[in-house]
């Protein structure tokens, strides 16, 4: 019945109430992979979970629903717990439960959804410049002039691209929902080939392999200036196919740039067209639209892949002519009705034509008419004279030009009608009488004056030896076996009385230029020509005439002309004291003695300064003057006159012929 002390006391606590489910559960960061480390993707098939609950109470976890382990939340309530097994790749639901120390065991927690992605993406795929970066013709051939391109592609949804060019990385961009991603790149690149690759990391931190490279050519630098520009052979059409002057005003250019450029053609500053160059560089474009006729300026511009443009070309300055020549005028230069033996025309065209020759020409005869083209002197750039020499027989002559062997510079062939005057060859009737010379009862008193016709050239290259002509007054040295009292005398060595006229240049006679001499740069290999025949010209004795040398008798090259002149009788006599020639202005006068009825054959003899020297000839005939109402002198004894000698033949009309014929000479 003893009763002890009572023991110590056992504190006991009695604790019926379940403490509060762990909250705030969350993987570590350090296991929360990935560009987030609080998104709850993850590559960490075991991650650690995280969180907090009661202090000292005993954390179970959940994954999926089963209980995988626990912990001790401490002091504080934190706790953390490492999953001992791989999660397999997919999202996971973890929750937990505290149960404190009197055994009461809290409600779960909110469900903490994971997602565990262990699998790397897809390499980025469809690398290429932006279409506004790649610059040039084609955006999508990868050559640029953007220093600083960007880059587009495709990846994973929402995956990090990370640009690399030439191997290094230069910045990363983000793959929209759509997985579309670009990337400006922040520094420019050097000219050149650059290889351009990427890759995805995605959500969890896995990275995909590298992206096929996009290999790209930046390019800056501006080409050549195109060059070589002319029209191609085909389209400069004419006598030469590289003169640039054509008569197709719609032509094709031709030109050389840089192999694969786009080559855009300007004319008179206007952009008409493009081309490309091929592989070698050359290029040709053809005009679409007609150029008016005239001067036209073409030039070009290269165009490279990269679209940088080259400056321009040096132009090519063409001349579009469609116009045809035609003869503007035809003329004979001589009497129409004649005797001579050598005849001309002059011919007027339009403008310029290209080599006329006598190869361009056909002699037209009539009877029995003969002659043939014996040379053409171009006097200036449309003006050309044709000599026809051999001229006799009776009836009409003259030439015609060939069809289409007369064109222009441009090629233009000769269009329009041509009217050529024919002369009337007649051969000279020679009447040998035995009666007594006509006694003339009326002695009509005029003056001849005879245009003779112009040359055919006789060219002369020859050099004399000896002194060269003196030239005074700057003027040119003429001689003449004649006393002349104009100009200055002086002794040349060629005789005396040797007169200067004043030529001046372009072989103008004080102020006026002589006409029987040109003056032409046609043929600079040509010193001097002289016309060899001038012909026979018949004249009345015991009336006065003039005789003035034909245009273009003596032709030299000289701006200056600096020629002696001497006229003397073929058999090395002067002249007849009653006959004159003036060599300052080409023209023989005179007037033989009554009954005079010998012929005179005259030499003209040319040199120049420097001892080119030619001849030239003419034949004065002279025959009776008649009254106009016919010949009345007497005849012999016991004989007719002769005019009534051919009335009593019946020939009468035969006598008013001869009589017209010598008359008509005489007035000429």
């Amino acid at each position: 019945g003893n009763v002890s002390g009572q023991s110590t006391a056992d504190n006991i606590v009695v604790d019926t109430a379940a403490p509060s489910a762990p909250s705030g559960l969350a993987l570590s960061v350090a296991s929360d992979t990935g560009s987030s480390h609080a998104d709850g993707v993850t590559s960490n098939s075991q991650p650690t979970v995280t969180g907090t609950a009661e202090a000292g109470s005993t954390v179970t976890v959940y994954v999926d629903g089963s209980a995988v382990g626990t912990a001790t939340a401490n002091g504080s309530g934190a706790w953390s717990y490492n999953l001992s097994s791989s999660l397999a790749d997919g999202s996971h639901s973890i929750r937990a439960t505290a149960t404190d120390a009197a055994g009461n065991v809290s409600g779960q927690s909110t469900g903490d959804n994971l997602v565990v992605d262990t699998a790397a993406p897809s390499a980025p795929s469809g690398l290429a410049l932006s279409v506004a970066s790649d610059t040039g013709s084609s955006h999508a051939d990868g050559v640029t002039s953007n220093n600083q391109p960007t880059v587009t592609g495709t990846a994973e949804a929402g995956s990090t691209v990370t640009v690399y060019v030439d191997g290094r990385a230069v910045g990363t961009t983000t793959a929209n929902g759509s997985g579309a991603w670009s990337y400006n790149l922040s520094s420019s690149l050097a000219d050149g080939n650059h290889s351009i690759k990427a890759t995805a990391t995605d959500a969890a931190g896995n990275i995909s392999g590298q992206s096929t490279a996009d290999n790209i050519v930046v390019d800056t630098a501006a080409p050549s200036a195109p060059s070589g520009l002319a029209l191609s052979v085909a389209s400069d059409t004419g006598s030469s196919h590289t003169d640039g002057v054509t008569s197709n005003n719609q032509p094709t250019v031709t030109g050389t740039a840089e192999a694969g450029s786009t080559v855009t053609v300007y004319v008179d500053g206007r952009a008409v067209g493009t081309t490309t160059a091929n592989g070698s560089g050359a290029w040709s474009y053809n005009l679409s639209s007609s150029l008016a006729d005239g001067n036209h300026s073409i030039k070009a511009t290269a165009t490279d892949a990269a679209g940088n443009i080259s400056g321009q070309s040096t132009a090519d300055n063409i001349s579009v002519d469609t116009a045809a020549p035609q003869v503007q005028s035809f003329t004979a230069t001589s009497t129409l009705s004649t005797s001579a033996s050598t005849v001309s025309y002059q011919v007027v065209f339009t403008k310029p034509v290209v080599s006329f020759t006598a190869d361009n020409l056909i002699v037209v005869a009539g009877g029995s008419s003969h002659g043939a083209v014996s040379g053409i002197t171009q006097i200036n750039a449309t003006t050309y004279v044709i000599q026809l020499a051999g001229v006799g027989g009776d009836g009409a002559l003259s030439v015609a030009i060939k069809n289409g062997t007369v064109s222009d510079t441009a090629g233009n062939l000769l269009t329009g009608a041509i009217t050529v005057p024919s002369y009337q060859v007649f051969t000279p009737v020679v009447t040998t009488s035995t009666v007594t010379p006509i006694t003339v009862t009326t002695t009509p008193t005029f003056t001849n004056t005879i245009q003779l016709p112009p040359i055919t050239p006789n060219i002369v290259l020859a050099a004399v030896s000896g002194n060269p002509v003196i030239t005074t007054n700057g003027g040119n040295t003429v001689t003449t076996t004649n006393t002349i009292t104009t100009g200055t005398t002086s002794n040349t060595g060629f005789g005396s009385n040797t007169v200067t006229p004043t030529f001046g240049t372009l072989g103008n006679t004080n102020g006026a230029s002589p006409t029987f001499i040109s003056n032409t740069a046609v043929n600079p290999t040509i010193a001097l020509q002289v016309n060899p025949d001038l012909g026979v010209r018949p004249l009345v004795s015991g009336q006065s005439f003039s005789i003035t040398l034909p245009p273009a008798t003596i032709i030299t090259r000289e701006a200056t002309a600096n020629l002696s002149i001497t006229a003397t009788q073929s058999n090395g006599q002067p002249l007849p004291a009653w006959l004159k020639f003036d060599p300052t202005t080409g023209k023989f006068t005179g007037q033989a003695p009554a009954g005079w009825n010998k012929p005179i054959s005259v030499d003209i003899r040319v040199q120049d300064k420097s001892g080119h020297h030619g001849n030239s000839h003419i034949q004065l005939n002279f025959g009776q003057s008649r009254t106009n109402g016919g010949a009345t002198g007497m005849a012999a004894t016991g004989k007719l006159a002769l005019n009534k000698q051919f009335e009593s033949h019946g020939h009468k009309h035969f006598l008013e012929r001869i009589q017209a014929l010598l008359e008509g000479d005489a007035q000429v």
